[in-house]
């Protein structure tokens, strides 16, 4: 029995499959960052906490542009003429998605950290 890895031709590559499987863990993530950031927006404006709701803006306004920043990359990277190997898709990963994952990850823990300040401001009526 003869499998796609006999002959690389068929099928896809080990390295399209990573780079398949990283493209969708980025942007789990950047759905992840910005779905909490909006809720900390919401809760902020309905509390007219403005400092806040701006700094969650702010915030989603950077995640946004960390992903825009990645797609052009690997827009520019699938566009282009020259011959793609394993150590060039790797290249490409190791300069667009650590820099991401880390302001993600510093995006996610300010947005927790603008929520428990949010949490610990509210004030309950007896």
């Amino acid at each position: 029995m003869r499998s796609v890895l006999d002959n690389p031709e068929q099928g896809m590559m080990i390295s399209q499959a990573v780079l398949g499987t990283l493209a969708l863990a980025v942007v789990l993530a950047a759905l992840l960052v910005v779905g909490r950031l909006l809720w900390c927006l919401v809760i902020a404006l309905r509390e007219r906490r403005y400092v806040i709701s701006s700094i969650s803006a702010i915030s989603l306004v950077c995640i946004v542009a960390a992903l825009s920043m990645v797609v052009i990359v690997w827009f520019g990277y699938a566009v282009a003429h020259t011959g793609k190997d394993a150590s060039s898709d790797l290249t490409v990963v190791l300069i667009t998605v650590p820099p991401f994952f880390l302001v993600s990850l510093g995006l996610w823990l300010l947005g927790g950290k603008l929520l428990s300040r949010l949490r610990s401001s509210v004030v309950t009526s007896p």
